[in-house]
């Protein structure tokens, strides 16, 4: 199998910043600001979820789905799911923005169903969590990235700066266990598809025409 694995890049186009346009998140989304300051950092997860609630899988995403290829992502915005991809198929690497979790009792909620603004509460009194790896965390879904590497036939790398650690070392693991890696780091609405085509000889247009209004 192909395995995608793709940052923030992948999603610019579909108006979600990178974090490189958005440095100040690196001086928020961390833990130290978390144990000193959670309304700060629900403040930023909340302008992040309404970032990504207004934006769409664009035609990468849609190829993606399509091909039905595994993704390994560092985004959290869910965008793969969205274009139809398994959520079983997909290793989200840093977490993700649909749900938020209590530290103290493990009680777990959908961001969708919590206030969407302020600091929501758990029953038994804590703050919630977000489900997000925040700086200075471990990336502990990291150890499976191994084993699927074991099973892949190439690996595309798509919309990443590869500065990131553990996950910049991916396409070295590749290389070393001898798959071909490619990468896309420009216009991946339209060279993903492109790929994807030349690669399977899947054609995208089942996929776009899947997520098209039924009414236009």
């Amino acid at each position: 199998m192909w395995i995608v694995f793709s940052g923030a890049g992948i999603s610019q186009e579909s108006g979600i910043p990178t974090f490189e346009e958005r440095p100040d998140l690196r001086d928020v989304l961390t833990l130290d600001v978390w144990e000193q300051e959670p309304p700060l950092v629900w403040q930023t997860v909340w302008e992040m979820h309404r970032a990504v609630e207004a934006a769409e899988p664009n035609q990468a995403h849609l190829a993606i789905a399509t091909a039905q290829w595994f993704v390994v992502t560092q985004n959290i915005d869910g965008l793969h799911q969205r274009a139809g991809t398994r959520s079983g198929d997909v290793l989200e690497l840093h977490g993700d923005l649909r749900y938020a979790h209590c530290p103290q009792c493990g009680d777990g909620s959908q961001l969708a169903f919590l206030a969407r603004r302020g600091v929501p509460k758990c029953g038994c009194g804590a703050i919630y969590k977000p489900n997000v790896v925040l700086y200075q965390e471990p990336v502990t879904r990291w150890r499976y990235v191994a084993n699927l590497l074991n099973q892949a036939c190439g690996v595309l790398v798509v919309g990443t700066s590869l500065t990131v650690n553990p996950a910049a070392a991916l396409p070295g693991m590749a290389e070393r266990r001898g798959i071909p890696v490619h990468v896309i780091n420009e216009k991946a609405s339209t060279q993903v598809p492109e790929f994807i085509t030349w690669q399977t000889g899947i054609s995208s247009a089942a996929g776009e025409m899947s997520h098209k209004d039924p009414s236009s």
